[in-house]
């Protein structure tokens, strides 16, 4: 398997690892989590950055660009760590319509797909 391919598997394994209970018992993807898992599977910046650009999935490029997504992990504003705080102690799982066509049914398995698709 070429390191490429590796390193997608990686990131997609990453991912599905990153979705945890928050404080109030609602199902979530943890930026934090995703960010130390990176880490912990020694995934570069530049490295996930290639792979998201070439490899990202519809339906995550619907919400949020590769360059938004590399931007939120690696180098996170004041804001976006206020956003993952909130989501961490405080979401209660109602997200505005809106935005509900987007992410779809918070309980739905196709929320737990991998940001990169094979």
């Amino acid at each position: 398997m070429n390191e490429v391919k590796i390193k997608r598997k990686l990131i997609n394994e990453a991912w599905k690892q990153s979705y945890t209970k928050n404080k109030k018992g609602v199902k979530i993807f943890s930026f934090s989590t995703f960010r130390q898992k990176l880490k912990e599977n020694e995934i570069t910046e530049s490295e996930h950055k290639n792979a998201s650009d070439k490899y990202i999935r519809p339906i995550l490029s619907k919400i949020m660009s590769s360059e938004e997504l590399n931007q939120w992990i690696f180098h996170p504003t004041k804001e976006q760590l206020d956003i993952e705080d909130y989501l961490e102690f405080s979401f209660e799982g109602s997200i505005p319509s809106s935005l509900s066509s987007s992410f779809g049914d918070s309980e739905s398995s196709s929320n737990n797909e991998p940001p990169l698709s094979n």
